[in-house]
C-alpha cells in the first residue's frame, strides 16, 4: 500500500507472541492424533488464505469447532493462540515464512505435542473414506439384515438379505460392485437375522435365519452356484428368536447354532451333527427379558466361547464350558440409556475382547474395557446428537487399530467412522448423510479393487445401499 512501510515479519511475530501470552485459548485433546494434515489450512480448502485467518479467529473467540487442531497450530509451538493467526497474515501480506512441516502436502506432525487431528478432509487415509454407489438401492422393502459373502464360489461377493416378510433374497455378484436380480427363498415370518456356514460339510455354504413370528430357525442347504434347497424349519421355543450366530460350541468339529430368544429371555444352543441337521435346542435363561443383540467371544481367556446378550437396559454374560454348555447368566452393569447395539473387540490392545455399546437417550457410543476375567468397566463415552443404532468394528485405514463404524437413526448423521487409537480411545472421523435409519453395516470388497467397501440397510423401508471405498 502507498505510504505504508511493511514491518519486518520477525517483529510482527514477536508482538503476536506477547499478545498470545496475555490471551491464550488452547483446546487440548488428551489423545494425540497421528492423522495426516496440512499445517495452516484450517478450513481444509487446500490453500493458505484469509479464510484460514477467519477460521482461526472463530475458533479462538467464538468457539467454532475444528476437526484438526494440529492444522491450527500454524507456528508449531504446541498451542493455538493469536500468534498462529498472525503467522498466516505475515505470510500472506509481508512475505513471511511458510508454515512448518507438514506443509504444503499431507504428512504426520513431526513435532510431538498434545494437539489432536480428529479428521482432515483433504488428507484422508487410504480405505478410510467411502463414496455412494449410484446403482442403489438393491433390495426390496422390509429387509432386516444383509450379509456380504461369496455364496456361489465364483470369486464375486454376493448379498444375502433377510426379510421380515419371511424370505431371504440372494443377489449374486456380477463383479465390479454389480449384482444380478435376486432369487427368493421362503423362510419363516419375521426373519430377523441370517448367518452363513457349511452345516453339512460338503464344501458349500448354507444359510440359517431366525424367524421371530414363527418361533423357529430355517436352515437352507447350499446346492452350489448360489442355489439353495428349500428351507427346513426347527422350532426353538415360544419366545420369538431375534438373533443368532454359528460356532462349534462342543468342539466336535461340527457347526452349531446359538439363538437369542425373547420373553422371558433365553439363549438356545442347537448342536449340529455335521449333516445339516441339529439337536433340539437347549435353553439357558438370561437376566434380561428380551436378549437381543447377541455377541460372542472368549471373554475370560479359557479357550471357550462365551455369550453376552442385551435388552434395552441390561447385559447377561453366559460363559461357555467348551462342551456345548453355558453357565448361569451373570449380570453386567450397563451404561445409562436404551441399548441399541453391541459388539465385542479388543480395542485397547490387551488381547481381551472389550464391550462396545450404542445407547439411545443418552445418544452415546460407550467403551467398556474387559479386565481379562469378564469384568467390564466403562472407560470412554462419546456423545452424539442422534442415536447410534449399529456397530461394526473394522481396521479401515490399515494402522492395526480397529475403527468403529456407527449407523445412526437420522438422515443428517447416517454413518460415521470413529478412528481407533489402539488404546481404547477413538477420534471422530468422516460422516455420511442421507440414509435414514441406517443399520446392519457389513464390510466386503464389493467392486474388486482390493479395498473393503460397506453394504448396509437404510430407511423405514430397509433398502440396501453401498458405500465404495475411495
Amino acid at each position: 500500500m502507498s505510504g505504508v512501510t511493511p514491518r519486518p515479519w520477525s517483529k510482527l511475530l514477536a508482538r503476536a507472541a506477547v499478545l498470545a501470552a496475555a490471551l491464550l485459548v488452547t483446546a487440548i485433546d488428551p489423545a494425540c492424533a497421528q492423522s495426516n494434515f496440512v499445517r495452516g489450512d484450517l478450513d481444509e480448502d487446500s490453500a493458505l488464505l484469509l479464510s484460514d485467518v477467519t477460521t482461526g479467529l472463530g475458533y479462538l473467540f467464538q468457539g467454532v469447532p475444528l476437526d484438526c487442531l494440529d492444522a491450527a497450530d500454524v507456528n508449531d509451538d504446541g498451542t493455538i493462540d493469536l500468534s498462529d493467526v498472525v503467522y498466516v497474515l505475515v505470510n500472506l501480506f509481508s512475505g513471511g515464512p511458510i508454515p512448518p512441516s507438514p506443509y504444503p502436502t499431507c504428512q504426520i506432525d513431526p513435532t510431538p505435542d498434545s494437539l489432536s487431528c480428529i479428521w482432515s478432509a483433504i488428507c484422508p487415509p487410504r480405505g478410510a473414506t467411502f463414496s455412494p454407489d449410484p446403482d442403489v438401492p438393491i433390495a426390496n422393502e422390509d429387509s432386516t439384515e444383509v450379509e456380504a459373502v461369496d455364496v456361489s464360489g465364483d470369486g464375486n461377493i454376493d448379498l444375502v438379505i433377510a426379510s421380515n416378510e419371511g424370505f431371504v433374497e440372494i443377489h449374486l455378484g456380477a463383479g465390479g460392485g454389480d449384482f444380478e436380480s435376486p432369487t427368493t427363498y421362503v423362510t419363516g415370518l419375521g426373519s430377523q437375522a441370517v448367518e452363513i456356514a457349511d452345516f453339512n460339510e460338503d464344501g458349500l455354504l448354507d444359510l440359517v435365519t431366525v424367524n421371530y413370528h414363527h418361533d423357529s430357525i430355517s436352515v437352507l442347504l447350499g446346492l452350489g452356484d448360489g442355489v439353495f434347497a428349500p428351507a427346513t424349519s426347527i422350532f426353538v421355543g415360544d419366545d420369538g428368536p431375534g438373533d443368532c450366530f454359528v460356532h462349534d460350541f462342543d468342539g466336535d468339529g461340527h457347526v452349531d447354532i446359538a439363538t437369542a430368544n425373547g420373553y422371558p429371555g433365553t439363549v438356545g444352543i442347537l448342536l449340529g451333527f455335521g449333516d445339516g441337521t441339529f439337536d433340539a435346542p437347549t435353553l439357558y435363561p438370561t437376566i434380561d427379558r428380551s436378549p437381543q443383540p447377541l455377541v460372542h467371544g472368549d471373554i475370560d481367556g479359557d479357550g471357550a466361547i462365551d455369550i453376552i446378550t442385551a435388552d434395552i437396559s441390561s447385559f447377561s454374560l453366559l460363559r461357555g464350558d467348551g462342551l456345548g454348555g453355558l453357565s448361569p447368566a451373570e449380570l453386567i452393569p450397563a451404561p445409562p440409556g436404551w441399548i441399541t447395539s453391541t459388539a465385542l473387540a479388543d480395542v485397547d490392545g490387551d488381547f481381551d475382547p472389550d464391550l462396545l455399546v450404542c445407547t439411545r437417550n443418552p445418544d452415546n457410543f460407550v467403551v467398556m474395557e474387559n479386565d481379562g476375567s469378564g469384568q467390564f468397566t466403562q472407560a470412554e463415552v462419546y456423545g452424539f446428537s442422534t442415536d447410534p443404532r449399529a456397530i461394526t468394528m473394522l481396521d479401515v485405514n490399515g494402522d492395526g487399530a480397529l475403527e468403529a463404524l456407527l449407523a445412526f437413526g437420522a438422515a443428517s448423521d447416517s454413518l460415521r467412522v470413529l478412528f481407533g487409537n489402539g488404546d481404547g480411545t477413538f477420534l471422530l472421523g468422516p460422516q455420511y448423510t442421507g440414509y435414514e435409519n441406517a443399520s446392519s453395516i457389513k464390510p466386503a470388497d464389493l467392486d474388486d479393487d482390493g479395498d473393503l467397501d460397506l453394504v448396509f440397510m437404510s430407511s423405514s423401508l430397509q433398502l440396501v445401499y453401498q458405500l465404495l471405498a475411495d
